[in-house]
């Protein structure tokens, strides 16, 4: 599947939401409607607070991008790079954070690099399948 397909998805807080889980509730969009600063925020009853901001782009090739949650004590930054290799992509997601100074969040660290790679792979899975359906 070519870059463009795949880039799509990635450029707007709209795009993430067609394969990446959101809040259902409380759900407001600012900032332009795609690239640099569009943003998401969030105010949910079950999952509290938070942010998705594209903090930067290079168009068909990657994005990195900032998330917040409960007004910044946890915050993750990642980047999706994309490879033209063969007849496609090769999609590398990237992604690191802080879980702030909350003991108990400490212990949910030691699992949770195996529990967020397989949400990144699922991620990863659906944004497949969307671009593939978007070449038909």
């Amino acid at each position: 599947m070519p870059a463009d397909i795949v880039f799509q998805f990635l450029d707007s807080p709209e795009g993430w939401q067609a394969w990446t889980p959101w809040p259902e509730s409380g759900v407001k969009r600012s900032g332009p409607e795609s690239g640099t600063g569009a943003t998401l925020s969030w105010d949910d009853q079950e999952l509290g607070t938070g942010s998705f901001i594209i903090q930067g782009l290079e168009e068909y090739s990657m994005v990195k991008y900032q998330v917040e949650v409960g007004d910044g004590a946890m915050q993750a930054s990642g980047t999706i790079t994309l490879t033209p290799e063969n007849q496609g992509v090769r999609i590398t997601w990237l992604e690191e954070g802080d879980l702030g100074r909350n003991p108990l969040m400490g212990y949910w660290a030691l699992s949770m690099s195996r529990a967020q790679s397989d949400e990144l792979v699922k991620g990863i899975e659906r944004l497949s399948e969307l671009a593939l359906a978007g070449m038909d």
